[in-house]
């Protein structure tokens, strides 16, 4: 059994994640009262056929307050979007930067792993990769096409 697999077997509700976790930068307010806000948004595509949905998908995230004694924070997803049988699930996060550089522990729907990752302190630069992705092309092996060739 490979990682992914075991990490899928654990989630509570169960999901059958297609794409993800994707994290992506959004901004930063530096002009912010309590000082600079970042917002980071997660996405996550599920199979609807393997998933369960009732209650909906959570992300929980340690390390968001400050306070490294605080509780995870747990968040609730919006759907962008449902296609083809797949809901594509986004989390806003949104957090105070602090002096130093952090990593932030999640885990979706109760898993046991806790994944990471890292926001820069904040006088710190934003290490960021960029990517571009002209979509999927799934669709001959989901459905059944037919085209005719009386066009």
């Amino acid at each position: 059994m490979n990682w992914l697999t075991g990490f899928l077997a654990e989630l509570r509700p169960a999901l059958d994640i297609k794409c993800g976790p994707l994290l992506r930068y959004v901004w930063t307010d530096y002009a912010a009262k309590d000082g600079p806000l970042a917002l980071y948004t997660m996405l996550v595509v599920t199979n609807d056929a393997g998933s369960v949905y009732s209650p909906s998908p959570v992300l929980e995230i340690a390390g968001i307050d400050t306070d490294e004694n605080a509780a995870a924070t747990k968040l609730v997803p919006e759907i962008l979007h449902q296609e083809r049988g797949c809901t594509f699930w986004r989390w806003k996060i949104y957090l105070t930067l602090i002096a130093d550089e952090r990593r932030l522990a999640y885990r979706i729907n109760r898993s046991k792993e806790r994944l990471g990752f890292w926001v820069p302190g904040a006088d710190q630069s934003m290490r960021i990769m960029f990517y571009s992705c002209n979509g999927t092309f799934w669709l001959p092996l989901h459905c059944s096409c037919q085209v005719s060739a009386n066009r």
